[in-house]
């Protein structure tokens, strides 16, 4: 049975007027929408306006491995981002960029050479 079937039947009790019960449904069904809506609009503008003027920002540092050897990190510069979601934009990036890899000889490699860079960056964050 859904919510909404289980409310219908606790206002059929209480009301004893159905058409009455599909409204105060109905309503209780756009206000939810309307709600759920703002919330997850809020949230997409909040974050991602905050990882685009990050990455953006005139000054950005960028972290890499060289040689699949040295690892040369940074703090983010921007760190609204960092703030906002707990997460360094510069990591964000690396995972989407294994995500998308099309390298999958190499994944597990570069999985952990970039996890590493990852907990560097994320370290550094912290400090």
């Amino acid at each position: 049975m859904t919510l909404d079937q289980e409310i219908s039947l606790l206002l059929i009790e209480k009301i004893r007027e159905p058409n009455i019960c599909k409204d105060i449904i109905f309503l209780k069904n756009e206000m939810e929408k309307e709600e759920t809506y703002k919330y997850h609009y809020e949230r997409w503008e909040t974050i991602a306006s905050k990882y685009f003027k990050a990455i953006d920002g005139k000054f950005r540092h960028i972290s890499y491995v060289q040689d699949g050897e040295k690892f040369v990190f940074y703090k983010d510069v921007d760190t609204d981002f960092y703030r906002e979601t707990g997460i360094s934009h510069q990591v964000k990036d690396i995972i989407h960029e294994l995500i998308c890899s099309s390298d999958k000889l190499n994944r597990e490699y570069n999985d952990i050479i970039y996890g590493i860079l990852a907990k560097a960056i994320m370290y550094e964050m912290k400090q």
